[in-house]
């Protein structure tokens, strides 16, 4: 029995192909522990290309300066020119937000709870049991048309802005536990906007405001008595004042000097394309809030007295006081309106002020 060899298989076209590109992908796989890395680099130290950019964004700014003096970096430059634009990350826009959240917020939240809480006590202790004003029958007029309106006016701007501005201040840690975060969204966004398109109109009425009041609020002769008297709260009955008295011209004053102040830090932050940094900007809006809690709380108290004492808001109301509160708070300016023959009886003032209606006269010319 003999051995035969089994036939050759005829390799074809195709199988070549496949054969010649196996062998050169097994040379390549073994040529690949010997090759060089781009850049003359080990291979596992091959950096992502954005990690140094990054990096150096990423440096606070005494590290930067530090660099620049050694000469390690050039000046930063952009090609948007205009302020701040070269930097990328500010190291104060995180210590502003940090010093809002743990100290502005809360200490002004603890100073407006403290006066509320104050006022309240007061009232129920004091207030609450001031007698009403001995009823005469007897009227002076005590503010025109005009003052009403505008007190009421830029009482009434005063409170959207505090209630809007409270908002924005406390609204995260208050009410998102109360609504959620999607109602809070809404609720911020539109006190936001509501915010800043009426504040101007808080300066309009405060400079009208000084100019309408500015002469009966100047110190006068027995100020300081009534200062020290605190109003009657030491020594009985109130002392003699003219048309305002001592606290009501340090109220008003306050209100000048503080208001023009948060509306100007407000205009800072409501146009911030007009050259101002971000310090400048967290500066504003720092006085901003700290003025606008100090009126908060002066407001309370002023509405506190306005309540307390009574008769106090018919001035506010209508106009006309009763002459008998007129003569125990604001005894001057009633004795001067006496002497004048501006005194009027209830019926005179219904029958003036009616006439003055209809045919447009004045109220301080109907009083008259």
């Amino acid at each position: 029995m003999s051995f035969r060899p089994p036939p050759c298989r005829r390799v074809t076209r195709s199988g070549w192909i496949c054969w010649v590109l196996l062998a050169g992908l097994a040379l390549l796989v073994a040529d690949l522990p010997a090759a060089a890395p781009s850049h003359d680099k080990p291979s596992a130290k091959v950096d992502d290309p954005g990690t140094d950019l990054w990096r150096f964004v990423r440096r606070r700014a005494p590290e930067l300066r530090s660099l620049a003096e050694k000469g390690a970096i050039g000046p930063v430059t952009t090609q948007v020119k205009g302020v701040d634009t070269s930097v990328l990350i500010n190291d104060k826009g995180q210590e502003w937000r940090l010093y809002r959240h743990r100290m502005l917020i809360p200490i002004s939240a603890i100073v407006l709870g403290t006066v509320a809480v104050l006022l309240l006590l007061l009232y129920l202790a004091v207030g609450r049991r001031v007698p009403d004003p001995r009823e005469t029958g007897k009227r002076l007029l005590r503010f025109v048309a005009y003052e009403r309106t505008l007190h009421w006016f830029m009482a009434a701007i005063f409170l959207f802005l505090g209630v809007t501005g409270l908002t924005i201040l406390y609204g995260r840690p208050l009410l998102i536990p109360l609504v959620g975060k999607e109602s809070f969204s809404a609720m911020a966004s539109a006190s936001k906007e509501g915010h800043n398109l009426f504040g101007p109109l808080f300066l309009v009425s405060l400079l009208l405001f000084l100019q309408r009041f500015w002469r009966r609020n100047l110190y006068s002769r027995g100020d300081l008595r009534w200062l020290i008297r605190l109003g009657g709260l030491l020594g009985g009955d109130s002392p003699p004042a003219g048309f305002f008295n001592m606290g009501e011209k340090m109220l008003f004053w306050l209100l000048i000097a503080v208001g023009l102040l948060i509306c100007a830090s407000g205009l800072v932050l409501l146009f911030p394309n007009f050259g101002q940094g971000r310090l400048l900007m967290e500066g504003a809006h720092l006085i901003h809030t700290l003025g606008a809690v100090l009126l908060l709380a002066t407001i309370m108290a002023h509405i506190y007295m306005g309540i307390a004492t009574k008769g106090a808001m018919d001035g506010m109301k209508g106009g006309y006081v009763e002459y008998s509160w007129a003569r125990h708070h604001h005894r001057e300016w009633a004795d001067e309106e006496e002497k004048k023959g501006r005194v009027l009886s209830e019926e005179e003032v219904r029958r003036r002020f009616g006439e003055a209606r209809k045919i447009g006269v004045p109220e301080r010319e109907a009083g008259t």
